[in-house]
């Protein structure tokens, strides 16, 4: 017998199921997405900041470098590079023989790219009139997204001394720049603790809460430099220029130098900007013990034709200081904190001779 339609819907306390649809329980369902996209956002901006606190050192590398350029108003020489430029070039050193006010922008990894845009930064905020440009080896034939932790956390450290309007522009340059847009850093960018992280946590949080740098190892000067009074390991056989030729031979898998088109026209384009802006640039490629080691030697001094050609052809000094004599530049293994750096000490000795060749070809 079939239920009449009081009997199965009692008045007043339900709905038929396309009122139901139609109605309130539709609108609470429209709204519900948008509810959860809105949460999840939340929940994932409290992780990204709970996670930067926790992983991010206090003062990186990176910001460290540019806050202290953000502080010294008196710069009118700039060193941009990778590491070996920041543990290898003292200012006060070549200050001395130059009369300049110089600043350390390496930082580690630093890609072409990015001592164009320190050049490029230092002349806008300071009218900079000379460049020290340090040529890795490394970064030759380097990729910029491979090399996306030190690209990141060079403009994520940029980003502290910018005004609000600076940091959104800088930001959006970078994750858009062709290199990275539609690739993961583009996301992973404002994610720092991902690409700038530390895994010393305890440090981590007892520096942000206390404010400062409780341990000053790997931290700069105010002058940009790094400093260090490590020891490379003195049992490292290192290759000579007269054992080269033996060493190829016995070990043809050496390394082979080349230059990426991307990387040669960033080189040419810093070679331009210089030239335009008067700004007097020095390329040089600073001393480290186990060049021989890791190269071909005819493929080495190739990559040094290659270079040369580069920079003399824009009027651009260019320096090998590898190839100087023990004579003219008397470093010793003593003088290397590693097998790709100078110490202290090393960059002292290196820096003086450096600011001394720099002046006599502005005498001439």
């Amino acid at each position: 017998m079939r239920t009449s339609e009081n009997m199965r819907r009692p008045l007043g306390k339900h709905l038929p199921f396309a009122e139901i649809h139609e109605s309130g329980e539709q609108s609470v369902h429209n709204r519900h997405p948008l509810g959860a996209v809105l949460v999840l956002a939340a929940l994932l901006v409290a992780a990204n900041a709970v996670l930067c606190f926790l992983l991010e050192p206090f003062l990186g590398s990176s910001e460290e470098m540019w806050r202290g350029f953000d502080a010294d108003a008196q710069i009118d020489t700039v060193i941009a590079g990778t590491s070996q430029g920041l543990s290898g070039i003292d200012p006060p050193a070549l200050d001395a023989a130059l009369g300049s006010h110089s600043y350390n922008m390496s930082t580690n990894m630093q890609c072409f790219a990015n001592s164009l845009d320190a050049i490029g930064t230092a002349y806008d905020q300071r009218g900079i009139k000379r460049a020290v440009l340090v040529i890795d080896h490394e970064m030759l034939d380097a990729q910029r997204y491979d090399n996306f932790r030190a690209d990141a956390s060079y403009h994520h450290g940029k980003e502290a001394i910018l005004p609000v309007s600076g940091k959104a522009q800088d930001a959006l340059s970078f994750v858009t720049n062709p290199a990275f847009i539609g690739k993961p850093l583009s996301v992973t960018y404002w994610f720092p603790w991902i690409y700038n992280r530390s895994t010393d946590i305890s440090l981590n949080v007892r520096e942000k809460l206390a404010g400062k740098v409780l341990d000053e190892t790997n931290h700069r000067l105010a002058n940009g430099f790094e400093p260090s009074d490590d020891v490379v390991d003195q049992s490292i056989p290192f290759v000579t220029m007269d054992e080269a030729d033996s060493w190829d031979a016995q070990n043809p898998d050496l390394d082979t130098l080349t230059l990426s088109d991307e990387n040669r026209a960033v080189l040419e384009k810093t070679v331009r900007f210089c030239r335009a802006h008067e700004i007097r640039l020095y390329a040089v490629i600073a001393p480290y013990p186990n060049w021989l080691n890791i190269y071909n030697k005819d493929s080495y001094l190739a990559m040094d034709d290659t270079l040369s050609g580069i920079f003399s052809g824009g009027g651009v000094s260019f320096t090998d200081y590898n190839l100087t004599s023990t004579e003219d530049l008397p470093l010793t293994t003593d003088d290397f904190k590693d097998v790709g750096h100078m110490n202290t000490k090393g960059a002292e000795i290196f820096s003086a001779y450096l600011g001394e060749q720099i002046k006599d070809a502005e005498m001439k």
